[in-house]
């Protein structure tokens, strides 16, 4: 993952020969960085939905079931070593090592980390690209994930318990004011519109796609009801998934990450998380249907944000 015009972008790598990894090592380190670690890997309950969504609609080509297969196997549950690394044990150490080598093998087969990076990595890229725009220092990509996560769930959990969707609100987004709506989300973070301009440039791809695969949006909604119960067993709720963050010793408030995030900033980059790229995710289906309101954002968030420091 590298930036292109300040924007966090994914481009083919090489795989390594091997891998050593010392637990002792590890265990030694940091304890925020494996805590980091472990809010990283909570993506495995929730993005993997991200994926099958966009695979089912057409959109991306990567997906595999075999590769969904190895996804399902190694997120059965969620880890119940949590507590471990807050203490810096090394067997919840070893464990998380391992959780953490199995994602990448993962995303290596599928040549893809779609497989991995959902809503909620794209949330904490927002994060990243405001930082990096105003050339502030960026915070941990684990501990963003991990708050993100919760969110994450929170919008599949609904869309698989609750009858939200409708096939009459569905509408092809209009390039202009997505046009508009992209400029007003980024056109604030540089002089030269260099940011919003490479975020536009992602966006028509995934616009293009959406055209070319309408029809497969229209069954998906229309045929809802039958559909969901696909993505049971990919997203796991979110009350499960905040306990086992607490447990590791993780933040689960944006503003006790270690770079504090504002209530503002969070609302931003979780408001605009579907403009920034070309991937297609829960967001983007909740805003063809004009269910990405305000209201649904704040009762998404709810409990992560609104508290200062002390009060937290």
């Amino acid at each position: 993952v590298v930036l292109k015009s300040g924007v966090k972008r994914t481009i083919p790598s090489a795989w390594p020969s091997i891998v050593l990894a010392d637990v002792e090592t590890i265990a030694g380190a940091p304890r925020e960085m494996n805590v980091a670690g472990f809010g990283e890997a909570l993506s495995l309950f929730t993005a993997p939905a991200d994926w099958y969504l966009s695979h089912l609609l057409g959109l991306d080509r990567s997906y595999h079931s075999a590769s969904m297969k190895m996804l399902k196997t190694i997120a059965s549950q969620p880890p119940n070593w949590s507590s471990g690394i807050a203490n810096g044990e090394k067997s919840s150490i070893k464990e998380l090592t391992k959780l953490l080598a199995l994602r990448g093998i993962v995303s290596g087969v599928s040549n893809t980390t779609a497989c991995l990076s959902g809503v909620e990595h794209v949330i904490s890229h927002m994060l990243d690209l405001h930082h990096a725009a105003i050339h502030e220092s960026i915070g941990l990509h684990g501990e963003q994930v991990g708050i993100a996560s919760i969110i994450a769930s929170r919008l599949w959990r609904q869309a698989i318990e609750f009858e939200i969707f409708d096939i009459r609100k569905l509408e092809i987004p209009d390039l202009s004011e997505m046009h508009r709506r992209i400029q007003n989300a980024f056109g604030h973070l540089d002089t030269d519109g260099k940011l919003a301009d490479e975020c536009w440039r992602d966006y028509q791809l995934k616009h293009k796609l959406l055209l070319e695969n309408w029809q497969n949006v229209l069954a998906l909604v229309d045929d809802w009801k039958n559909i969901k119960s696909q993505f049971e067993t990919l997203v796991t709720p979110d009350e499960t998934m905040a306990s086992a963050l607490i447990a590791s010793g993780g933040p689960i408030h944006f503003n006790l990450l270690s770079k504090s995030i504002s209530d503002d900033l969070a609302l931003w980059a979780v408001n605009n998380c579907h403009l920034m790229r070309n991937r297609f995710n829960l967001v983007d289906l909740l805003d063809l249907m004009g269910l990405w309101t305000p209201e649904r954002i704040q009762w998404a968030m709810m409990g992560l944000v609104g508290k200062t420091n002390e009060a937290a």
